[in-house]
């Protein structure tokens, strides 16, 4: 009588294969959104050091105004 509720027809088995299924896309769906943020971080971080270095060699080429003003001159 009540044989469509059964664990083991078809139907069910059908629905629980398009569940995992779904389940598994939006897995990896989520990982590679994870893995594409961390790619952009990992861009975003070695574009900001290249900027800090470039910024830190100018900044040795400049004059050492705080040594001249303390009456000493860098070596």
């Amino acid at each position: 009588m009540f044989q469509y509720l059964s664990l083991n027809s078809l139907e069910v088995q059908h629905v629980e294969e398009i569940l995992e299924l779904q389940q598994a896309a939006h897995e990896f769906r989520f990982e590679v959104e994870k893995r594409q943020a961390h790619e952009d971080y990992c861009q975003w971080y070695y574009r900001m050091a290249e900027q800090n270095r470039a910024e830190l060699a100018a900044m040795q080429n400049d004059v050492n105004f705080y040594g001249r003003f303390c009456n000493r001159h860098e070596l």
